[in-house]
């Protein structure tokens, strides 16, 4: 990321605060107390997540702290989730079709913030080198894996490599739900789920290995990841005859009505 770039992001940022700013003082003059209270709840919440994308785009990444992105983009999800569940009450909040289009712009603007904090941060970040100091983590696509992981129900297919592959996709396909915290309009977005398999057969450290641009619906494929994928069992991939962690990473595409 250039100083260019970074100083851009910031003039964006400060715009679009002075923007929020704007829309919060005509939600205020609206008097309904119900939609004031809601959106400063989800202020509490936004503030929290551009404080926290704030301090770790000022952070280094080292490859030696095993699950350092895993464990940021977990506490991103985290925030997403809050933002979720909390806008599923705000429906019934305004009274009008003029309040409607307030909160609305009041969503769109905050969470253009929050795409630019969060695209500072996807731009920095690095793939996990280890699981922890002394297990390497390979690629599924390394020379030195001899059997790549597959799903356990996988086994003795013609294909076991792309069963797991279809087997991990449809699942994500089935289970992802559209975030509906604004409208992005029709589009088709292209991302990439990122995750270590085990030597235990487990799945650990789910990150993007590519963003969409929009932070919900990143954080949604993170969700639907950690939430259906929790019990699943792999057979590990095998390096010189042992089991050994292997990065994987698949490439999706995410429609948006």
């Amino acid at each position: 990321m250039t100083t260019k770039l970074i100083v851009l992001f910031l003039l964006t940022a400060f715009f679009s605060m002075a923007q929020t700013n704007a829309i919060k003082k005509e939600i205020k003059e609206t008097k309904n107390q119900k939609l004031i209270e809601y959106v400063d709840s989800q202020d509490r919440i936004f503030d929290e997540l551009e404080n926290y994308l704030k301090e770790i785009n000022q952070q280094e990444f080292k490859s030696i702290n095993d699950s350092i992105n895993g464990v940021k983009f977990s506490k991103l999800m985290g925030f997403y989730y809050q933002l979720s569940r909390n806008a599923a009450k705000s429906y019934s909040a305004p009274e009008s079709k003029i309040q409607y289009v307030l909160l609305d712009r009041y969503m769109v603007t905050r969470l253009k913030t929050v795409d630019n904090l969060y695209a500072l941060f996807t731009s920095k970040r690095v793939d996990e080198k280890v699981v922890s100091e002394n297990n390497l983590v390979l690629s599924v696509n390394d020379n030195g894996i001899e059997i790549q992981p597959i799903y356990e129900s996988c086994k003795g297919t013609p294909d076991e490599k792309t069963c797991t592959f279809n087997f991990i996709r449809k699942k994500l396909a089935n289970n992802y739900e559209v975030p509906e915290l604004r409208e992005i309009g029709n589009q088709q977005l292209r991302t990439a789920i990122q995750f270590v398999i085990t030597k235990n057969g487990q799945i650990a450290f789910t990150s993007n290995s590519s963003s969409c641009g929009y932070f919900e619906y990143d954080m949604e494929l993170i969700k639907v990841f950690n939430q259906k994928f929790a019990n699943d069992k792999f057979i590990p991939a095998i390096q010189n005859g042992k089991n050994v962690n292997c990065r994987y990473v698949i490439p999706l595409a995410i429609v948006a009505p």
